[in-house]
């Protein structure tokens, strides 16, 4: 899943050993001949294993249309083995349209989730939520008699590591590929088949689902509530049982032996005087 134009396809490729073709050998992006946006679920899968382990990898591109990515949610989670988000280092909306994508995901899932942040080989720009406080924005641009635009860049820049611990979500890995050099994507391809095989080390964390976790620390409030009254109540009835067996264990034992004799003193027998 990933925002228009982040480089989904550009990624696709070189799971199938494809290189993005250059206009006079030029290696950076913006002389690369362009992609055409995805319109369609495309799969690609090859063979993977840059630590002699050769296995499979197969990934599907969803195309970054609504009814694309709800149709995607609703019959390919249960079928897939990890979710691979994916946005651009160098478009300051794209982190902006993987939250609109995630926030959209069903949280109930166990699937791992990895993050990919593509064209790490540009400058990285500020990413921006466009949503967030945006009332206040435009009121500060009508005050000052500027646009929405210029005052964007106050009070909606995202923090990106610190949203993805927020989200539940590992450090993004990033990645580059031009016509001339790349990420070490071999590495990366066998990382995700790792991540796939072993999805305790990128599930969603507990903790961040906020829903669920509201609903826990009630019932542990509730559990410990009544594991601690009936705690309380057991040791006063202990309590009250120890008094009482020793209780009855010293009067029982006061009429066997009478206060004026000790217990280890012999009873004197007393005799009846014959006259």
């Amino acid at each position: 899943f990933g925002g228009p134009q982040c480089g989904k396809t550009v990624f696709c490729d070189r799971l199938l050993c494809r290189v993005p073709i250059s206009r006079k050998h030029k290696t950076t992006h913006t002389h690369l001949a362009p992609h055409k946006q995805t319109t369609f679920f495309r799969a690609v899968s090859n063979r993977i294993g840059a630590s002699h382990e050769y296995n499979f990898l197969a990934i599907t591109e969803v195309p970054s249309t609504a009814a694309y990515i709800e149709q995607a949610m609703d019959n390919f989670l249960a079928a897939y083995d990890m979710i691979l988000l994916v946005f651009d280092l160098s478009e300051s909306r794209s982190f902006f349209e993987l939250i609109k994508i995630f926030d959209r995901m069903p949280k109930h899932h166990a699937l791992p989730i990895q993050v990919v942040a593509t064209k790490a080989d540009l400058p990285h720009v500020t990413q921006y939520n466009l949503e967030a406080h945006l009332p206040d924005i435009v009121a500060a641009a009508s005050a000052a008699s500027a646009s929405p635009s210029d005052a964007r860049p106050t009070n909606v820049k995202y923090d990106v590591d610190d949203a993805l611990k927020q989200m539940g979500l590992a450090k993004y890995e990033p990645t580059f590929l031009t016509a001339r050099d790349s990420s070490n994507f071999p590495n990366l391809f066998d990382s995700l088949y790792f991540i796939a095989t072993h999805p305790q080390f990128r599930r969603l964390k507990k903790s961040h689902d906020r829903n669920r976790q509201k609903h826990v620390a009630w019932q542990t409030m509730i559990r410990r509530t009544i594991g601690i009254t009936l705690g309380i109540g057991l040791g006063i009835v202990i309590t009250l049982g120890t008094y009482k067996l020793y209780k009855w264990w010293y009067h029982g034992s006061s009429s066997v032996y009478p206060l004026s004799h000790s217990r280890n003193e012999p009873m004197t027998r007393r005799y009846r005087k014959r006259y």
